[in-house]
């Protein structure tokens, strides 16, 4: 390469770094506003605090705003951003046509079983909502306070949503769509009295806890371990490998990717109409 050129590739880095630089020392600078609503609904209405003229807000002050109650659930806590609509919009899109080609694919083959569980597990997806949920985000005060890594950065309006305790077991793929909760009882005890669809790997089932936590957990005879499930978790059947690959990716990776985004809001407002634990 000439010097010229050199000379003209340096200066265009310049410029760059330079741009980057100013940028990094002008940051945006407006209010922000952060809405709670949760189990106390009713008791008080919900909570709008607007930080004034801030860059971003600590997650440890947004949760010390946060109303104080006996009734809170931290472990099944989510924060809700708009900015996040159309990705998990998008999300949920490409999981419906993975699913869906899979449905072709068991007409193809004549696997009319298959294609009618197949067939509900699409309308499950359909009928849940695309929520916004903030991922992978612990809201608990203390552990917020105690572990720095925790105390993330809020760069944008959101709502906080602070659940009830008093949550089924939510299931996803299979004809029950709740169970009550008991916490005397393994997932492996739960598996058992399960009716699983054809399409499914029957030693396994995913466990995703209300935090986003997930864990394969083998079930079935030749499971020793016991394994858990919180108020409000859920449990999926996994794929068989058979059936979990797509033009659009892992089966299971994807249907993972959208559980985590769903939060307890939906069934916490089903509950509050009938006045009962929404399990059937």
């Amino acid at each position: 390469m000439s010097l010229h050129n050199l000379v003209k590739l340096r200066d265009v880095i310049l410029l760059a770094l330079g741009v980057f630089i100013l940028s990094g020392f002008n940051p945006v600078f407006a209010d922000r506003q952060i809405t709670y609503l949760g189990c106390y609904q009713g008791v008080e209405p919900p909570k709008l605090v607007t930080f004034t003229e801030v860059e971003r807000i600590s997650l440890f002050a947004v949760m010390q705003q946060a109303p104080k109650h006996e009734c809170i659930y931290y472990f099944g806590a989510s924060i809700q951003q708009p900015r996040l609509i159309n990705e998990q919009q998008q999300q949920k899109n490409d999981l419906l046509n993975a699913l869906v080609e899979l449905l072709n694919r068991a007409i193809q083959q004549g696997e009319s079983e298959t294609g009618s569980d197949l067939e509900s597990l699409i309308a499950q997806v359909k009928a849940q909502p695309v929520t916004g949920r903030l991922l992978d985000i612990d809201l608990d005060l203390t552990r917020i306070e105690t572990q720095a890594l925790k105390n993330r950065l809020i760069t944008t309006t959101s709502s906080v949503y602070l659940p009830s305790r008093k949550q089924p077991i939510r299931l996803f793929g299979l004809a029950k769509k709740t169970l009550p909760f008991d916490a005397q009882v393994t997932i492996q005890q739960i598996y058992e009295n399960l009716t699983l669809p054809k399409f499914v790997d029957a030693g396994w089932i995913w466990a995703l806890q209300t935090n986003g936590q997930v864990k394969k957990v083998k079930v079935g005879y030749w499971a020793h371990q016991q394994d858990y499930i919180a108020p409000g978790g859920w449990l999926m059947p996994v794929i068989a490998d058979d059936w979990a690959q797509s033009s659009m990716g892992d089966i299971n990776e994807l249907l993972i990717a959208w559980l985590k985004t769903q939060t307890l809001q939906l069934m916490n407002n089903a509950q509050e109409k009938t006045g009962q634990p929404n399990v059937d």
